[in-house]
């Protein structure tokens, strides 16, 4: 029996990262965490608890490792460019060269849907131009050139792209949508939401990556779920299939978005720029041509990934330990949002009267 492939993977505390090392592991893996915290999966391999930033930790990180799955970044919700900027861009500088001097075979680059901002044309593909709207794009998109750097390597890297990820364990601003849903508070969405919207689930991706790690050369994959609707439907079925009284209403885009504008810059909103430039847009990948490269289906549908997330919220929601966890396994809490939600709670109350 071949030895087991150790793998490294960045940010492996975190919502992806966990399904990742689950994933992983289970399909025959030694996994070694390099994270801020560490993952409570007992069969990882070893953990190391430090900053992609310290050069010392990214060293012994990737020390002996067959493939890095580097997944560490810092956030849209985050709103900080100095942090963008140290962990998108300098921490994958870092572990980039640790992993390159340590004779690291396989380098896998966990980059973003956002590199290509608002494109002029859909579905995207590889050749879509990448115009990225704020900085979480941009430092982003500077990890993809930072890896681009090695091509021709002995270190094969290969970058994937995926759309916004969801599954079991998901919060960030989904907590708000599970909350308001789950409260029967109407749902608003900027303009009609009428063009289709793609999400991917995290254990689809983590099998995706899985088989990535084996394809030779250099590679470039853009991925998403393979059924997908329009936006609006969706919200519409997930209050169907939650047997919530919430409506999903349409604000007209131009007003709203220059209101919204505001409050963002004056920090009075909880969300980050690019994904409210995204809300109710249209985006979805032609990521057909990428799966059948990697030999893998999608199992999750975007209902699938609704639906899970909202029943493991629903599940969790007064038992999870918030501290020290990463901002995607985190709810939102805002004085500002909590206040809105009163507003419209009660006046739903109103109308009924």
């Amino acid at each position: 029996m071949p030895p087991k492939r150790l793998a490294l993977v960045t940010g492996g505390s975190g919502f992806f990262g966990e399904v990742l090392v689950n994933c992983l592991i289970s399909n025959g893996w030694n996994v070694r965490n390099f994270d801020l915290n560490p993952n409570t999966n007992m069969a990882i391999d070893a953990q190391v608890i430090g900053d992609i930033n310290d050069r010392s930790k990214c060293l012994e990180a990737v020390y002996q490792v067959d493939t890095v799955f580097h997944n560490i970044a810092q956030v849209p919700l985050s709103k900080n460019s100095r942090e963008f900027e140290l962990v998108n861009t300098q921490g994958t500088k870092n572990i980039l060269e640790s992993a390159y001097m340590s004779g690291v075979k396989n380098f896998i680059y966990t980059s973003s849907s956002a590199v290509y901002g608002l494109p002029a044309e859909l579905p995207v593909t590889n050749q879509t131009p990448k115009k990225p709207l704020e900085v979480y794009g941009a430092t982003k998109l500077s990890g993809e050139v930072l890896c681009q750097e090695y091509i021709g390597s002995e270190m094969v890297i290969k970058i994937v792209r995926p759309r916004t990820i969801l599954g079991a364990g998901r919060l960030g601003i989904f907590s708000i949508l599970n909350d308001w849903i789950s409260n029967g508070i109407d749902i608003y969405l900027i303009g009609q939401g009428n063009g289709p919207y793609q999400f991917i689930h995290a254990n689809d991706l983590a099998e995706g990556m899985l088989r990535i790690a084996d394809i030779p050369g250099y590679r470039e994959f853009n991925l998403g779920s393979l059924e997908f609707k329009d936006f609006k439907s969706e919200l519409i079925n997930l209050c169907e299939y939650v047997g919530s009284c919430s409506n999903v209403k349409i604000l007209p885009e131009l007003p709203v978005r220059s209101i919204l504008k505001i409050l963002s810059k004056f920090n009075l909103l909880p969300f980050a720029p690019y994904q409210l430039a995204m809300y109710g847009k249209t985006f979805y990948f032609d990521s057909s041509f990428d799966w059948n490269e990697i030999g893998y289906k999608p199992k999750y549908s975007n209902m699938d990934c609704f639906t899970e997330a909202y029943d493991w919220y629903k599940e969790n929601l007064n038992s999870s330990n918030n501290a020290q966890i990463s901002k995607h396994k985190s709810p939102i809490i805002s004085k500002s949002l909590m206040l809105v939600k009163f507003i419209l709670k009660n006046i739903k109350r109103f109308e009924k009267v």
